[in-house]
């Protein structure tokens, strides 16, 4: 009987272990950031555009600049973050401001966009020295993601 529970609790806890179905390497609580870390050009990697509705060979085009201001654009809707809207010849600057939102172990990035929308849900996730931008589309545990990566300043 105590096997049978051990193997119970062992399945739930490396189930929905938190791991967000990404590399255990990656830290995705306690993330210590600062403002000036997300400043730049961050561009959707090659992964996540499996998750969108473009047309072939649209991989390397999603960008978010965020400003010292406060502001950001990107080059895309709103409706990035809603695959199933996203439209394939959207191409206009989508214009707002962003902030950081601190929570108890973790915090997120809040876009408001020019209209007013707010979305939040975006998690900066560090693995080494380098900081990751993620916004999960269901179920963390499936992996279903967009991320962002931060393009190197030349």
């Amino acid at each position: 009987m105590r096997v049978i529970i051990t193997f119970f609790l062992c399945t739930i806890l490396f189930s929905c272990n938190g791991g967000y179905g990404i590399d255990n390497k990656i830290q995705t609580e306690n993330v210590q950031y600062s403002k000036e870390d997300v400043l730049g050009k961050w561009k959707l990697d090659k992964f996540s555009y499996k998750y969108l509705l473009l047309e072939e060979g649209l991989t390397d085009s999603i960008y978010i600049i965020f400003n010292k201001d406060g502001s950001f654009q990107s080059n895309k809707s709103i409706d990035l973050f809603n695959p199933s809207a996203l439209s394939n010849n959207d191409d206009k600057i989508q214009k707002g401001n962003w902030k950081i939102n601190m929570l108890e172990n973790k915090s997120e990035l809040i876009l408001t966009y020019e209209k007013q929308v707010a979305l939040s849900g975006l998690n900066v996730f560090k693995k080494g020295t380098e900081y990751q931008i993620w916004y999960f589309l269901g179920d963390p545990d499936a992996g279903e993601r967009l991320r962002f990566l931060k393009e190197s300043e030349k």
